[in-house]
């Protein structure tokens, strides 16, 4: 059986089995507290910010009661909307028609089927005012329901300017060195001129500081080497994502667009999974369609764990997994050489989130 799914995840706990049992450990599902500099005039349930890219995920929901959702942006900020992931709920029957509303100009984002997500990636750059922005999301169509909305955006604070120093001629050396007295003209032919009020303050003081040489010494690695295990079927699983990785670079990326379609089967109520979480799943994944032939399984009281963003799994399957909710099941069809990373042909794979952290 070929497993080309994901690639070697290290254990987050020294000791820690790849496979956990679902019952066998507590868990600590304490969501980490993110500040952030846009304000949204609905709730935000799971706003996070990563503080190396500088990327805001926020986590929103436009309420069918008020068909909108507004968000300001703060002065002297740029603000630049890269991607948002929009799912309806599956109780509806209607189309739904999202569209951005920035500076008097409305653009359609989406038009959401039900119990579908739709993953959109767009390029909106809003510059930098004296006077906060405000942009909206609009919802139209005919009984809609409330639609969940994932938004990516990279925000960039103005740097501050540096101080600029002008250089001193000799003589505005001396005048500050004497307290801003007049300095004496005798100085340069003269070293014991009198006309200084003290004769040592015309010349100009010896640096009496210290070249030191700093000598930063390696930090001793004092872990362990880590035991491989030849011929693990497992170990062999992981390692074929680096195909997986290496085959996603090849990939025809002019359109910024995937052929994933996937839906939620069951809509999770717990945390939902973003950039930078951690992530336990189960999942099955076939050739072709759901009746396929199985290529990997993870079932009963196994669960498999990965980093969202890490690279630890190949990129089209983060794209699956993205703004599920613990409890929730999903299904996706695409691509092998986009799902999983090699192959020609079509896949498809369930997944059940089982826990976010």
């Amino acid at each position: 059986m070929q497993k080309d799914n994901l690639k070697d995840v290290e254990p987050v706990e020294d000791g820690e089995e790849f496979y956990e049992e679902e019952d066998g450990e507590e868990y600590d599902y304490a969501e980490e507290q993110c500040e952030s500099d846009v304000t949204a005039s609905t709730q935000s349930n799971y706003p996070y910010f990563d503080a190396k890219s500088k990327m805001f995920f926020m986590g929103q929901k436009i309420k069918a009661s008020e068909r909108f959702l507004e968000a300001t942006v703060p002065a002297f900020v740029t603000m630049q909307i890269t991607g948002l992931s929009l799912s309806v709920d599956n109780s509806s029957t209607s189309k739904h028609i999202v569209s951005l509303l920035y500076s008097g100009v409305s653009q359609v984002i989406a038009r959401l089927i039900p119990n579908r997500v739709e993953t959109v990636q767009v390029d909106i750059t809003i510059p930098a005012t004296a006077a906060p922005q405000t942009f909206r999301l609009l919802l139209d169509g005919e009984n809609v329901q409330d639609v969940d909305v994932v938004t990516m955006i990279y925000s960039e604070e103005p740097a501050e300017e540096e101080n600029e120093y002008e250089e001193m001629d000799e003589k505005d050396y001396n005048e500050y060195i004497l307290g801003k007295q007049e300095a004496c003209t005798g100085c340069e032919t003269n070293p014991t001129c009198s006309g200084c009020p003290n004769q040592k303050s015309c010349q100009k003081p010896q640096n009496t500081l210290k070249e030191t040489e700093i000598v930063i010494k390696p930090k001793p690695n004092t872990k362990e080497p880590k035991d491989e295990k030849k011929n693990d079927p497992i170990d062999q699983f992981f390692a074929s994502q680096s195909r997986a990785k290496a085959q996603e670079h090849k990939m025809d990326r002019s359109t910024n667009k995937t052929q994933i379609d996937y839906k939620d089967v069951i809509n999770g109520t717990g945390k939902t999974a973003m950039p930078n979480k951690t992530i336990r799943i189960k999942l099955i994944l076939r050739e072709n369609n759901e009746k396929g032939k199985i290529l990997e399984e993870v079932k009963d009281q196994q669960v498999f764990k990965f980093k969202i963003g890490r690279g630890d799994v190949s990129e089209g399957l983060e794209r699956v997994v993205l703004g599920m909710r613990e409890g929730g099941d999903r299904e996706a069809t695409g691509p092998k050489k986009e799902l999983i990373g090699d192959g020609e042909g079509k896949a498809w794979v369930k997944i059940q989130c089982v826990s976010v952290e």
